[in-house]
């Protein structure tokens, strides 16, 4: 996929969010770990609602903002590459599970905050600033659900 606008950026973080709530659906199959298996559901949950988040975001969004051309931005991106890789779901270690969820959500808000602190007009880092925030708040809200249930 080709990102060049805005509105690449945000349909690179839906599609993200989308193929990892998928991915780790299809890890449900976990036997005898139902600790893993609740923690799976819950973060595939997580992403699927995070996918919708953002779809709505951008249809809430002005065209304008959203037609906005990035690319000499994201050439320097940081964080770009890292989210065109898969992510690997195989481990049985629950810790792992959240802490590669958790390594996607930091590369989306890397690359939000660049894509921010460049923008070309204040509509542009208006929209890329709540997306981060979005991101930095979900990311803490996960984490905090999870050491929850490694309470139980």
């Amino acid at each position: 996929m080709s990102v060049e606008t805005v509105r690449d950026v945000m349909e690179l973080a839906r599609k993200v969010h989308h193929h990892v709530a998928r991915d780790l659906d299809t890890r449900f199959t976990v036997e005898g770990q139902e600790r893993i298996r609740m923690l799976l559901a819950y973060l595939s949950d997580h992403e699927a609602k995070l996918e919708k988040v953002i779809e709505q975001s951008e249809a809430d969004a002005a065209g304008g903002a959203l037609d906005t051309w990035l690319t000499d931005y994201l050439n320097n991106a940081p964080t770009l590459k890292h989210l065109a890789e898969p992510l690997d779901f195989r481990s049985d270690d629950a810790d792992v599970l959240v802490m590669r969820v958790l390594e996607l959500h930091e590369h989306l808000i890397g690359l939000y905050q660049h894509l921010a602190e460049k923008a070309p007009t204040p509509a542009v880092a208006e929209l890329l600033g709540a997306l981060q925030e979005l991101e930095r708040h979900e990311a803490m809200r996960m984490a905090r659900d999870v050491g929850r249930m490694s309470e139980l």
